[in-house]
């Protein structure tokens, strides 16, 4: 967390939520987003991986998209586009970053690790129900 040394405690679901997030495989990683869409990844550990009742790829990456990204550029204040975001599991302790075009507007928000599992558990994902 020392590149990022702003970071600060924050509410995951103050910035994403299940019902705007969705997840795709991997092979689908690299297609355009929806217009109103930010890239989302989650970097997992294997003992983070274990917790969720479904499959995760090898590696504990885990790939998708979220939005608004309007809302998101409006909430945090930055005047520059949002490229993407990433949730990194840090040996059980999780950090959200949004990137930015303009990387000293990037911004990073400590967050809880429970919070982390309802959004993936919730979120639209390929073969859910």
């Amino acid at each position: 967390m020392d590149h990022y040394r702003n970071t600060r405690d924050g509410n995951l679901f103050d910035y994403l939520s299940a019902d705007r997030t969705r997840l795709i495989p991997q092979k689908l990683r690299h297609l355009p987003c929806g217009v109103s869409e930010i890239p989302l990844e989650f970097h997992l550990k294997p003992e983070s991986v274990k917790k969720l009742s479904f499959s995760v790829p090898w590696g504990g990456v885990i790939y998708g998209f979220t939005r608004p990204r309007a809302e998101f550029e409006q909430k945090l204040g930055v005047r520059s586009r949002i490229t993407g975001a990433t949730v990194s599991d840090w040996d059980g302790q999780f950090v959200l970053i949004f990137e930015t075009a303009d990387e000293t507007e990037s911004a990073a928000f400590r967050v809880s690790a429970s919070d982390v599992w309802l959004l993936l558990e919730g979120a639209r994902r390929p073969n859910a129900d």
